[in-house]
Protein backbone atom coordinates (compact mmCIF):
# COMPACT_ATOMS: atom_id res chain seq x y z
CA UNK A 1 0.00 0.00 0.00
CA UNK A 2 1.69 3.03 -1.26
CA UNK A 3 1.83 6.43 0.68
CA UNK A 4 1.61 9.96 -1.84
CA UNK A 5 3.20 12.03 0.62
CA UNK A 6 2.36 12.42 4.32
CA UNK A 7 -1.64 12.60 4.08
CA UNK A 8 -2.53 10.22 0.94
CA UNK A 9 -2.70 5.95 0.57
CA UNK A 10 -3.55 3.86 -2.61
CA UNK A 11 -4.47 0.51 -2.46
CA UNK A 12 -5.90 -1.58 -5.12
CA UNK A 13 -5.78 -5.69 -6.03
CA UNK A 14 -6.84 -7.80 -8.66
CA UNK A 15 -7.86 -11.38 -8.05
CA UNK A 16 -9.55 -13.99 -9.44
CA UNK A 17 -11.32 -13.67 -12.65
CA UNK A 18 -9.77 -10.47 -13.19
CA UNK A 19 -12.24 -8.59 -9.82
CA UNK A 20 -10.36 -4.90 -9.69
CA UNK A 21 -10.16 -2.83 -6.96
CA UNK A 22 -8.84 0.05 -6.19
CA UNK A 23 -9.12 2.95 -3.12
CA UNK A 24 -7.40 6.30 -2.38
CA UNK A 25 -7.45 7.43 1.51
CA UNK A 26 -6.98 11.17 2.35
CA UNK A 27 -6.02 12.55 6.06
CA UNK A 28 -4.72 15.48 7.46
CA UNK A 29 -5.33 18.08 10.29
CA UNK A 30 -5.33 21.24 9.14
CA UNK A 31 -4.97 23.83 11.78
CA UNK A 32 -7.24 21.88 14.81
CA UNK A 33 -9.54 20.59 11.86
CA UNK A 34 -9.10 16.89 11.33
CA UNK A 35 -10.09 15.91 7.99
CA UNK A 36 -10.44 12.19 6.20
CA UNK A 37 -11.91 11.32 3.03
CA UNK A 38 -11.86 8.04 1.17
CA UNK A 39 -12.82 7.10 -2.52
CA UNK A 40 -13.48 3.59 -3.53
CA UNK A 41 -13.82 1.38 -7.12
CA UNK A 42 -14.74 -2.28 -7.44
CA UNK A 43 -14.99 -4.00 -10.67
CA UNK A 44 -15.96 -7.76 -10.91
CA UNK A 45 -17.73 -7.50 -14.52
CA UNK A 46 -15.41 -10.39 -15.24
CA UNK A 47 -16.81 -13.30 -12.92
CA UNK A 48 -18.98 -15.19 -14.63
CA UNK A 49 -21.79 -15.24 -12.51
CA UNK A 50 -21.93 -11.21 -11.57
CA UNK A 51 -21.57 -8.23 -13.43
CA UNK A 52 -21.16 -5.45 -11.18
CA UNK A 53 -19.47 -2.37 -10.19
CA UNK A 54 -19.34 0.03 -7.34
CA UNK A 55 -18.22 3.31 -6.29
CA UNK A 56 -18.02 4.75 -3.05
CA UNK A 57 -16.80 8.25 -1.79
CA UNK A 58 -17.06 9.32 2.15
CA UNK A 59 -15.65 12.45 3.92
CA UNK A 60 -15.62 13.65 7.48
CA UNK A 61 -14.23 16.72 9.60
CA UNK A 62 -14.35 17.08 13.43
CA UNK A 63 -13.47 20.69 14.23
CA UNK A 64 -11.95 21.45 17.69
CA UNK A 65 -14.88 22.13 19.64
CA UNK A 66 -16.08 18.73 19.25
CA UNK A 67 -18.50 19.12 16.50
CA UNK A 68 -17.72 16.63 13.69
CA UNK A 69 -19.40 15.59 10.33
CA UNK A 70 -19.54 12.92 7.87
CA UNK A 71 -20.89 12.52 4.63
CA UNK A 72 -21.00 9.53 2.61
CA UNK A 73 -22.55 8.49 -1.39
CA UNK A 74 -22.14 5.43 -2.87
CA UNK A 75 -23.52 3.63 -6.51
CA UNK A 76 -24.15 0.31 -7.52
CA UNK A 77 -24.62 -1.30 -10.86
CA UNK A 78 -25.47 -4.82 -11.17
CA UNK A 79 -26.00 -5.72 -14.95
CA UNK A 80 -26.44 -9.26 -14.08
CA UNK A 81 -29.85 -8.37 -12.04
CA UNK A 82 -30.22 -5.22 -13.87
CA UNK A 83 -30.20 -2.79 -10.30
CA UNK A 84 -28.57 0.00 -10.23
CA UNK A 85 -28.70 1.61 -6.68
CA UNK A 86 -27.41 4.45 -4.48
CA UNK A 87 -26.69 5.44 -0.79
CA UNK A 88 -26.15 8.60 0.50
CA UNK A 89 -25.49 9.15 4.35
CA UNK A 90 -24.74 12.35 6.71
CA UNK A 91 -24.07 12.53 10.46
CA UNK A 92 -23.58 15.38 12.52
CA UNK A 93 -22.45 14.55 15.84
CA UNK A 94 -20.70 16.39 18.77
CA UNK A 95 -17.84 15.08 21.21
CA UNK A 96 -17.04 16.63 24.62
CA UNK A 97 -14.75 14.85 27.12
CA UNK A 98 -15.91 11.76 27.56
CA UNK A 99 -19.63 12.05 25.62
CA UNK A 100 -20.20 11.72 22.17
CA UNK A 101 -24.04 12.39 20.55
CA UNK A 102 -24.77 11.79 16.58
CA UNK A 103 -27.73 12.52 14.17
CA UNK A 104 -27.55 10.83 11.01
CA UNK A 105 -30.12 10.45 8.11
CA UNK A 106 -29.44 7.46 5.04
CA UNK A 107 -31.32 7.05 2.24
CA UNK A 108 -31.26 4.67 -0.79
CA UNK A 109 -32.39 4.57 -3.91
CA UNK A 110 -33.27 1.63 -6.29
CA UNK A 111 -33.79 1.26 -10.28
CA UNK A 112 -34.60 -2.12 -10.83
CA UNK A 113 -35.46 -5.66 -9.23
CA UNK A 114 -37.18 -6.41 -6.26
CA UNK A 115 -36.97 -3.32 -4.30
CA UNK A 116 -37.80 -0.61 -7.26
CA UNK A 117 -38.46 2.54 -6.29
CA UNK A 118 -39.10 1.70 -2.43
CA UNK A 119 -36.21 4.20 -1.74
CA UNK A 120 -35.99 3.25 2.19
CA UNK A 121 -34.42 5.74 4.29
CA UNK A 122 -33.84 6.00 8.03
CA UNK A 123 -32.69 8.71 10.97
CA UNK A 124 -30.92 7.69 13.79
CA UNK A 125 -30.07 9.72 17.02
CA UNK A 126 -26.94 7.89 18.97
CA UNK A 127 -24.90 8.47 22.58
CA UNK A 128 -21.58 6.80 23.02
CA UNK A 129 -20.34 7.50 26.50
CA UNK A 130 -16.43 6.27 27.15
CA UNK A 131 -15.77 4.58 29.80
CA UNK A 132 -12.41 4.06 29.39
CA UNK A 133 -9.42 4.24 26.17
CA UNK A 134 -11.20 0.76 25.19
CA UNK A 135 -14.64 0.58 26.31
CA UNK A 136 -17.64 2.20 25.74
CA UNK A 137 -21.20 1.57 26.09
CA UNK A 138 -23.55 3.31 23.98
CA UNK A 139 -27.45 3.71 22.66
CA UNK A 140 -29.27 4.40 19.62
CA UNK A 141 -32.94 4.90 18.17
CA UNK A 142 -33.47 4.52 14.65
CA UNK A 143 -36.40 4.67 12.61
CA UNK A 144 -36.39 3.94 9.22
CA UNK A 145 -38.58 3.69 6.34
CA UNK A 146 -39.19 2.74 2.76
CA UNK A 147 -41.44 3.98 -0.01
CA UNK A 148 -43.73 0.76 -0.44
CA UNK A 149 -47.74 0.61 0.65
CA UNK A 150 -48.60 -1.96 3.61
CA UNK A 151 -45.21 -1.05 5.06
CA UNK A 152 -45.55 0.92 8.66
CA UNK A 153 -41.70 2.69 9.92
CA UNK A 154 -39.73 0.28 12.06
CA UNK A 155 -38.20 1.88 15.03
CA UNK A 156 -35.39 0.20 16.66
CA UNK A 157 -33.29 0.59 20.22
CA UNK A 158 -29.94 -0.40 20.23
CA UNK A 159 -28.27 -0.56 23.69
CA UNK A 160 -24.35 -1.98 24.20
CA UNK A 161 -20.98 -1.81 25.01
CA UNK A 162 -18.06 -1.99 23.36
CA UNK A 163 -14.02 -3.13 23.87
CA UNK A 164 -11.52 -2.00 21.48
CA UNK A 165 -8.97 -4.68 21.07
CA UNK A 166 -5.49 -2.65 19.58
Amino acid sequence: TPKLGKVVTISGSVANANEKEIAVWYAQTIGSTKIAAALGYTDNQDTGTTDRTRTAVSASAILKNGLNFTVSYSTEDNKTTVVKSSNTYFKIGWSKGKNNVSLSYGQQEWDGGTFDGTNPSSMAVSYVYDLAKAAEVYASVRVSGADQSGLDDVTGLWIGSRIKWK
